[in-house]
């Protein structure tokens, strides 16, 4: 078993290259040193870069919500649902908003 993160991600990064290869017999030293790159790479992010990529990651996926509520909203005639909807619509820009405000703040 993995006595630190660094072990850890080395060990799910090589069974994960394997696995998509469909490939148990890659070169282990090949597959540590391509590990080893990718953790160097992931440690060199600092946390602002992290919590940016996060906050745009949601806004995509609010961007998304919104999108499909308002398609919804054109096909359904049920003024209930139609609120509801809305109601979801305006959540999402809320988070878009809080979430955009985050990224150009550091």
């Amino acid at each position: 078993s993995p006595s630190n993160l660094y072990q850890e991600f080395t060990n799910i990064c090589t069974y994960y290259k394997q696995v998509t290869l469909c490939n148990s017999t890659l070169n282990k030293q090949k597959l540590l040193n391509e590990a080893r790159t990718v953790w160097k790479e992931i440690k060199k992010e600092n946390e602002t870069a992290i919590r940016q990529k996060n906050a745009i990651t949601k806004i995509k996926e609010a961007t998304q919500r919104i999108s499909e509520c308002e398609q919804a909203i054109k096909l359904i005639s049920d003024q209930k649902t139609k609120k509801k909807l809305s109601t979801k619509i305006e959540k999402n820009r809320i988070v878009i908003k809080g979430k955009k405000t985050k990224t150009t703040q550091r």
